[in-house]
């Protein structure tokens, strides 16, 4: 399996459920609705999130997840991840910079936070 199967895994129907969330109108284009998806998913990534995942990759493989080499794995896949997300923003014709993704993210996640808690649910 290539990166490209660990970073990606099911693009193709995460990339459908996206369509069908958030654009049922036009047709569907699998390429395109799987960007919109990475470049929304991506942004929500932080480092850590990186780190454990390369660990655990490492760990299934017989390497050690805290060694050296896994963390420069990390390092290059967080770097990977974080060019990733530049250019779909490119490609979108979105010049959006790392912190304003990390805004949009903290926004998204409180929202969503205050709305499984109930927090401003209104009463009918």
């Amino acid at each position: 399996m290539g990166s490209g199967g660990l970073a990606k895994p099911g693009t193709t129907s995460l990339a459908c459920a996206y369509y069908a969330a958030n654009e049922a109108e036009g047709p569907y284009d699998r390429r395109r609705h799987s960007r919109a998806y990475e470049r929304r998913a991506f942004a929500l990534y932080r480092e850590p999130h990186v780190r454990q995942i390369v660990a655990m990759a490492f760990k299934a493989v017989g390497l050690s997840p805290r060694g050296r080499l896994a963390h420069t794995a990390s390092r290059l896949a967080w770097n990977a991840m974080r060019y990733r997300v530049s250019r779909l923003n490119e490609g979108a014709g979105l010049a959006l910079s790392l912190r304003s993704l990390r805004a949009s993210a903290a926004c998204i996640w409180k929202d969503c936070s205050r709305r499984a808690s109930g927090v401003g649910a209104q009463l009918v």
